[in-house]
Protein backbone atom coordinates (compact mmCIF):
# COMPACT_ATOMS: atom_id res chain seq x y z
CA UNK A 1 0.00 0.00 0.00
CA UNK A 2 1.13 3.35 -0.08
CA UNK A 3 2.79 6.09 1.76
CA UNK A 4 1.56 9.91 1.50
CA UNK A 5 0.90 13.41 2.90
CA UNK A 6 -0.87 16.30 3.37
CA UNK A 7 -2.02 19.65 5.36
CA UNK A 8 -5.49 19.83 6.92
CA UNK A 9 -4.56 19.32 10.52
CA UNK A 10 -2.23 19.19 13.32
CA UNK A 11 -2.04 17.19 16.58
CA UNK A 12 1.06 15.83 18.63
CA UNK A 13 1.31 13.16 21.24
CA UNK A 14 1.24 14.04 25.07
CA UNK A 15 4.61 14.18 26.96
CA UNK A 16 2.77 11.59 29.56
CA UNK A 17 3.19 8.69 26.64
CA UNK A 18 6.63 9.34 26.01
CA UNK A 19 8.25 6.34 27.51
CA UNK A 20 6.09 4.04 25.28
CA UNK A 21 6.82 5.83 22.19
CA UNK A 22 7.26 3.22 19.58
CA UNK A 23 10.17 1.85 18.03
CA UNK A 24 10.36 4.18 15.35
CA UNK A 25 7.95 6.27 15.68
CA UNK A 26 8.36 10.32 15.96
CA UNK A 27 9.16 11.94 19.35
CA UNK A 28 5.97 12.45 21.34
CA UNK A 29 5.73 16.15 21.17
CA UNK A 30 3.52 18.20 24.15
CA UNK A 31 -0.36 18.21 23.77
CA UNK A 32 -1.75 20.82 21.89
CA UNK A 33 -5.00 20.56 23.83
CA UNK A 34 -5.72 23.30 26.64
CA UNK A 35 -6.52 20.18 28.81
CA UNK A 36 -6.17 16.39 28.81
CA UNK A 37 -9.88 16.45 29.45
CA UNK A 38 -12.18 16.02 26.21
CA UNK A 39 -15.55 15.83 26.14
CA UNK A 40 -15.54 15.10 30.37
CA UNK A 41 -13.05 12.20 29.65
CA UNK A 42 -9.34 12.02 30.62
CA UNK A 43 -7.65 10.31 27.56
CA UNK A 44 -4.05 10.93 29.43
CA UNK A 45 -4.39 8.10 32.00
CA UNK A 46 -6.39 5.71 29.53
CA UNK A 47 -5.01 2.25 28.39
CA UNK A 48 -6.52 -0.11 25.36
CA UNK A 49 -5.91 -3.44 25.89
CA UNK A 50 -5.78 -3.63 29.71
CA UNK A 51 -9.18 -5.01 30.91
CA UNK A 52 -10.45 -4.27 34.35
CA UNK A 53 -12.40 -6.79 35.89
CA UNK A 54 -14.24 -5.62 39.14
CA UNK A 55 -13.44 -7.73 42.33
CA UNK A 56 -16.98 -9.02 43.37
CA UNK A 57 -17.16 -10.14 39.75
CA UNK A 58 -20.51 -8.65 39.71
CA UNK A 59 -19.95 -7.04 36.50
CA UNK A 60 -18.59 -7.41 33.16
CA UNK A 61 -14.77 -6.39 32.64
CA UNK A 62 -14.36 -3.03 31.49
CA UNK A 63 -12.23 -2.79 28.56
CA UNK A 64 -10.42 0.70 27.84
CA UNK A 65 -9.28 2.79 25.17
CA UNK A 66 -5.93 4.35 25.25
CA UNK A 67 -2.78 2.00 25.10
CA UNK A 68 -2.32 0.71 21.29
CA UNK A 69 -2.87 3.77 19.31
CA UNK A 70 -2.74 5.17 16.33
CA UNK A 71 0.90 6.31 15.54
CA UNK A 72 2.37 2.72 16.47
CA UNK A 73 0.80 1.60 13.21
CA UNK A 74 1.65 4.67 11.36
CA UNK A 75 4.42 5.75 9.09
CA UNK A 76 6.26 8.91 8.23
CA UNK A 77 5.84 9.82 4.59
CA UNK A 78 6.50 12.72 2.12
CA UNK A 79 4.16 15.06 0.25
CA UNK A 80 3.56 16.70 -3.07
CA UNK A 81 1.90 19.83 -4.41
CA UNK A 82 -0.79 20.03 -6.91
CA UNK A 83 1.50 21.82 -9.13
CA UNK A 84 4.49 19.33 -8.75
CA UNK A 85 3.62 15.84 -8.53
CA UNK A 86 3.43 15.16 -12.12
CA UNK A 87 7.37 15.04 -12.01
CA UNK A 88 8.12 12.57 -9.99
CA UNK A 89 4.89 10.56 -10.07
CA UNK A 90 7.10 7.88 -12.04
CA UNK A 91 9.39 7.75 -8.90
CA UNK A 92 6.36 6.55 -6.70
CA UNK A 93 4.98 4.06 -9.22
CA UNK A 94 8.37 2.24 -8.68
CA UNK A 95 7.96 2.32 -5.00
CA UNK A 96 4.53 0.68 -5.32
CA UNK A 97 2.57 3.50 -3.97
CA UNK A 98 -0.94 3.46 -4.14
CA UNK A 99 -1.81 7.18 -3.65
CA UNK A 100 0.28 10.67 -3.69
CA UNK A 101 -1.27 13.10 -1.01
CA UNK A 102 -1.23 16.99 -1.81
CA UNK A 103 -0.35 19.47 0.89
CA UNK A 104 -1.82 21.70 1.52
CA UNK A 105 -4.26 21.37 -1.30
CA UNK A 106 -6.28 19.24 0.50
CA UNK A 107 -6.06 16.56 -2.06
CA UNK A 108 -4.34 13.51 -3.21
CA UNK A 109 -3.43 11.57 -6.27
CA UNK A 110 -5.24 8.29 -6.58
CA UNK A 111 -2.63 6.25 -8.52
CA UNK A 112 -4.21 3.21 -10.44
CA UNK A 113 -7.48 5.32 -11.09
CA UNK A 114 -5.52 8.13 -12.58
CA UNK A 115 -6.89 10.86 -10.50
CA UNK A 116 -6.98 13.43 -8.40
CA UNK A 117 -9.47 13.32 -5.16
CA UNK A 118 -10.25 15.45 -2.70
CA UNK A 119 -9.46 14.56 0.15
CA UNK A 120 -11.88 14.03 3.60
CA UNK A 121 -11.65 15.21 6.88
CA UNK A 122 -12.54 11.78 8.18
CA UNK A 123 -8.97 10.49 7.12
CA UNK A 124 -7.87 12.94 9.36
CA UNK A 125 -7.20 11.46 13.22
CA UNK A 126 -5.28 12.32 15.95
CA UNK A 127 -1.75 10.53 16.37
CA UNK A 128 -3.21 8.92 20.15
CA UNK A 129 -6.73 7.67 18.57
CA UNK A 130 -7.19 4.52 19.72
CA UNK A 131 -6.27 2.12 16.97
CA UNK A 132 -10.23 0.71 16.97
CA UNK A 133 -11.27 4.07 15.79
CA UNK A 134 -7.98 3.70 13.37
CA UNK A 135 -9.78 0.78 12.16
CA UNK A 136 -13.41 2.42 11.62
CA UNK A 137 -12.25 5.08 9.69
CA UNK A 138 -9.98 3.07 7.39
CA UNK A 139 -13.17 1.25 6.54
CA UNK A 140 -14.15 4.38 5.02
CA UNK A 141 -11.17 6.26 3.30
CA UNK A 142 -8.60 4.79 1.25
CA UNK A 143 -6.08 5.85 3.78
CA UNK A 144 -5.70 8.20 6.95
CA UNK A 145 -3.42 10.69 8.08
CA UNK A 146 -2.05 12.58 11.35
CA UNK A 147 0.51 15.49 11.95
CA UNK A 148 2.94 16.08 14.76
CA UNK A 149 4.05 18.99 15.72
CA UNK A 150 5.01 20.87 18.85
CA UNK A 151 3.76 24.05 18.43
CA UNK A 152 0.65 26.34 17.99
CA UNK A 153 -0.31 28.80 15.42
CA UNK A 154 -0.56 32.27 16.67
CA UNK A 155 -2.01 35.59 14.66
CA UNK A 156 -0.64 38.76 16.62
CA UNK A 157 -0.88 42.10 15.07
CA UNK A 158 -1.75 41.06 11.84
CA UNK A 159 0.82 38.54 11.48
CA UNK A 160 1.22 34.84 11.64
CA UNK A 161 3.92 33.38 13.89
CA UNK A 162 4.49 29.87 16.10
CA UNK A 163 4.45 29.42 19.34
CA UNK A 164 5.00 26.65 21.65
CA UNK A 165 2.89 28.04 25.10
CA UNK A 166 1.06 30.90 24.08
CA UNK A 167 -0.62 32.68 26.65
CA UNK A 168 -4.35 31.73 26.19
CA UNK A 169 -5.22 34.65 28.67
CA UNK A 170 -3.39 36.92 26.15
CA UNK A 171 -6.46 39.19 24.39
CA UNK A 172 -4.55 40.42 21.73
CA UNK A 173 -3.52 37.19 19.76
CA UNK A 174 -5.36 34.60 18.39
CA UNK A 175 -4.26 30.66 18.42
CA UNK A 176 -5.00 28.27 16.26
CA UNK A 177 -4.30 24.48 16.29
CA UNK A 178 -4.55 23.53 13.20
CA UNK A 179 -3.80 24.98 9.31
CA UNK A 180 -7.41 24.28 8.30
CA UNK A 181 -8.89 26.34 11.61
CA UNK A 182 -5.86 29.45 10.77
CA UNK A 183 -6.65 29.25 6.73
CA UNK A 184 -10.60 29.12 7.29
CA UNK A 185 -10.06 32.62 9.18
CA UNK A 186 -7.16 33.97 7.57
CA UNK A 187 -6.61 32.67 4.08
CA UNK A 188 -3.94 34.87 3.33
CA UNK A 189 -1.51 32.97 5.45
CA UNK A 190 -1.98 29.85 2.51
CA UNK A 191 2.06 30.29 1.82
CA UNK A 192 3.46 30.65 5.23
CA UNK A 193 1.53 28.09 6.59
CA UNK A 194 2.70 25.74 3.43
CA UNK A 195 6.40 27.39 4.66
CA UNK A 196 5.93 26.36 8.54
CA UNK A 197 4.24 23.28 7.68
CA UNK A 198 6.90 21.80 5.17
CA UNK A 199 9.61 22.94 7.82
CA UNK A 200 8.52 21.80 11.37
CA UNK A 201 6.03 19.22 10.94
CA UNK A 202 5.63 15.53 10.21
CA UNK A 203 3.12 14.11 8.58
CA UNK A 204 2.12 10.19 9.44
CA UNK A 205 -0.01 7.73 7.34
CA UNK A 206 -2.02 4.71 7.67
CA UNK A 207 -2.94 2.57 5.06
CA UNK A 208 -4.82 -0.91 5.08
CA UNK A 209 -1.41 -3.01 5.28
CA UNK A 210 -0.81 -1.29 8.60
CA UNK A 211 -3.89 -2.85 10.51
CA UNK A 212 -2.05 -6.17 10.14
CA UNK A 213 0.20 -4.70 12.48
CA UNK A 214 0.57 -6.46 15.98
CA UNK A 215 -1.12 -3.54 18.10
CA UNK A 216 -4.26 -4.00 16.50
CA UNK A 217 -4.21 -7.71 17.22
CA UNK A 218 -2.97 -6.26 20.97
CA UNK A 219 -6.44 -4.50 20.84
CA UNK A 220 -8.44 -7.54 18.93
CA UNK A 221 -7.49 -9.71 21.81
CA UNK A 222 -8.10 -7.29 24.88
CA UNK A 223 -11.66 -7.17 23.37
CA UNK A 224 -11.62 -11.12 22.39
CA UNK A 225 -10.28 -12.28 26.08
CA UNK A 226 -13.28 -9.63 27.16
CA UNK A 227 -15.87 -12.14 26.09
CA UNK A 228 -14.30 -14.76 26.63
CA UNK A 229 -14.54 -14.15 30.43
CA UNK A 230 -18.18 -12.89 30.63
CA UNK A 231 -18.60 -16.95 27.88
CA UNK A 232 -16.66 -18.57 31.06
CA UNK A 233 -18.85 -16.57 33.43
CA UNK A 234 -21.93 -17.27 32.56
CA UNK A 235 -21.88 -20.68 31.71
CA UNK A 236 -20.05 -21.45 35.30
CA UNK A 237 -22.72 -19.39 37.04
CA UNK A 238 -25.85 -20.88 35.22
CA UNK A 239 -25.16 -24.18 34.54
CA UNK A 240 -25.13 -26.15 37.45
CA UNK A 241 -24.93 -30.08 36.88
CA UNK A 242 -21.42 -30.61 35.43
CA UNK A 243 -22.77 -33.79 33.91
CA UNK A 244 -25.13 -31.41 31.59
CA UNK A 245 -22.70 -29.56 30.22
CA UNK A 246 -20.09 -32.33 30.05
CA UNK A 247 -22.69 -34.05 27.10
CA UNK A 248 -22.28 -30.86 25.64
CA UNK A 249 -18.63 -29.88 25.36
CA UNK A 250 -15.72 -31.29 22.69
CA UNK A 251 -14.85 -34.12 23.42
CA UNK A 252 -10.81 -33.12 23.79
CA UNK A 253 -11.80 -29.89 26.44
CA UNK A 254 -13.81 -32.68 28.69
CA UNK A 255 -9.88 -34.77 28.43
CA UNK A 256 -8.61 -31.79 29.55
CA UNK A 257 -10.67 -31.15 32.12
CA UNK A 258 -10.63 -35.04 33.25
CA UNK A 259 -6.69 -35.27 33.03
CA UNK A 260 -6.98 -32.04 35.19
CA UNK A 261 -9.42 -34.12 38.21
CA UNK A 262 -6.42 -36.60 38.09
CA UNK A 263 -3.79 -34.61 39.54
CA UNK A 264 -6.18 -32.82 42.13
CA UNK A 265 -6.31 -29.69 39.91
CA UNK A 266 -10.28 -28.83 40.72
CA UNK A 267 -11.45 -26.18 38.16
CA UNK A 268 -15.02 -25.89 36.58
CA UNK A 269 -15.48 -27.88 33.44
CA UNK A 270 -16.10 -24.63 31.42
CA UNK A 271 -12.16 -23.25 32.17
CA UNK A 272 -11.69 -26.24 29.74
CA UNK A 273 -13.75 -24.67 26.80
CA UNK A 274 -12.62 -22.75 24.09
CA UNK A 275 -14.27 -19.22 22.07
CA UNK A 276 -16.16 -21.57 19.74
CA UNK A 277 -17.35 -24.35 22.32
CA UNK A 278 -18.68 -21.98 24.66
CA UNK A 279 -20.61 -19.57 22.38
CA UNK A 280 -22.04 -22.91 20.82
CA UNK A 281 -23.20 -23.90 24.13
CA UNK A 282 -24.36 -20.37 24.98
CA UNK A 283 -26.16 -19.91 21.64
CA UNK A 284 -28.53 -23.03 22.29
CA UNK A 285 -29.79 -22.01 26.01
CA UNK A 286 -32.30 -19.55 26.27
CA UNK A 287 -31.67 -18.79 29.82
CA UNK A 288 -27.14 -18.62 28.63
CA UNK A 289 -28.06 -16.02 25.83
CA UNK A 290 -31.00 -13.90 27.97
CA UNK A 291 -27.49 -12.87 29.83
CA UNK A 292 -26.57 -10.80 26.47
CA UNK A 293 -30.04 -9.58 25.66
CA UNK A 294 -30.90 -12.18 22.75
CA UNK A 295 -34.15 -13.32 22.54
CA UNK A 296 -33.09 -16.08 19.81
CA UNK A 297 -31.06 -17.85 18.40
CA UNK A 298 -30.79 -15.99 15.20
CA UNK A 299 -30.04 -12.69 17.09
CA UNK A 300 -27.31 -13.89 18.78
CA UNK A 301 -26.03 -15.81 15.85
CA UNK A 302 -26.08 -12.02 14.07
CA UNK A 303 -24.54 -10.66 17.29
CA UNK A 304 -21.60 -13.24 16.87
CA UNK A 305 -21.15 -13.84 13.31
CA UNK A 306 -17.52 -14.25 11.94
CA UNK A 307 -16.16 -13.82 15.72
CA UNK A 308 -15.06 -17.25 15.80
CA UNK A 309 -12.60 -16.57 12.81
CA UNK A 310 -11.47 -13.44 14.06
CA UNK A 311 -10.16 -14.91 17.15
CA UNK A 312 -8.87 -17.78 15.19
CA UNK A 313 -6.87 -14.99 13.20
CA UNK A 314 -5.76 -12.99 16.68
CA UNK A 315 -3.91 -16.04 18.24
CA UNK A 316 -2.15 -16.94 15.20
CA UNK A 317 0.26 -13.83 14.06
CA UNK A 318 0.91 -15.51 11.06
CA UNK A 319 -2.53 -15.31 9.54
CA UNK A 320 -3.05 -11.97 7.51
CA UNK A 321 -6.10 -9.64 9.14
CA UNK A 322 -6.77 -7.82 6.04
CA UNK A 323 -6.06 -7.97 2.70
CA UNK A 324 -8.46 -5.83 0.77
CA UNK A 325 -11.00 -2.92 1.15
CA UNK A 326 -14.01 -5.98 1.99
CA UNK A 327 -12.26 -7.42 4.59
CA UNK A 328 -10.84 -4.19 6.50
CA UNK A 329 -14.98 -3.19 6.58
CA UNK A 330 -15.45 -7.19 8.04
CA UNK A 331 -13.20 -6.45 10.50
CA UNK A 332 -14.62 -3.12 11.73
CA UNK A 333 -17.73 -4.95 11.63
CA UNK A 334 -16.59 -7.88 13.55
CA UNK A 335 -15.14 -5.18 16.33
CA UNK A 336 -17.98 -3.67 16.96
CA UNK A 337 -19.88 -6.88 17.34
CA UNK A 338 -17.57 -7.81 19.62
CA UNK A 339 -18.09 -4.08 21.75
CA UNK A 340 -21.83 -4.54 21.61
CA UNK A 341 -21.31 -8.06 23.50
CA UNK A 342 -19.50 -6.99 26.12
CA UNK A 343 -22.03 -4.03 26.74
CA UNK A 344 -24.61 -6.05 26.52
CA UNK A 345 -23.37 -8.81 28.68
CA UNK A 346 -22.78 -6.11 31.56
CA UNK A 347 -18.77 -4.36 30.43
CA UNK A 348 -18.15 -1.32 29.31
CA UNK A 349 -16.09 0.15 26.63
CA UNK A 350 -14.75 3.72 26.98
CA UNK A 351 -12.86 5.99 25.27
CA UNK A 352 -15.18 5.66 22.33
CA UNK A 353 -16.08 9.14 22.33
CA UNK A 354 -12.57 10.78 21.38
CA UNK A 355 -13.60 13.18 18.83
CA UNK A 356 -11.95 13.22 15.15
CA UNK A 357 -10.25 16.40 14.58
CA UNK A 358 -12.46 17.44 11.62
CA UNK A 359 -16.16 15.82 10.56
CA UNK A 360 -17.30 14.68 7.00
Amino acid sequence: MAKSTSSKYLASLRDSRAETTPTGCEKKFPSLYDSSTINGKDHKSSTYGIVIVPENNSSGPQVIHGRNIAISISSECDYEHEGTYSDNIDSYVKQNFSYIPLLPDGKYVDIEEDEVKELKDGQWIHEDHPVAIAVEQLAKHDFLLMAVHSFFFVVENGELRTSKTPSIDDNDIEIFGQPKSLLNEYPEYRETAREIMENDISIRIITLADINKRPVRDMLYSLISSLEMMFQRVIKTNVHEKDTLLKQMDPVSVGRWKKSQYHDVQMHPSEYMNFGEMKKIIGKSDELRSEFNYSSRNQFKKGTKGLVDLRNNVMHSSKTLVRDRDEIESLNRRIQRLEELIKRGGGEITGRDYPLPFQD
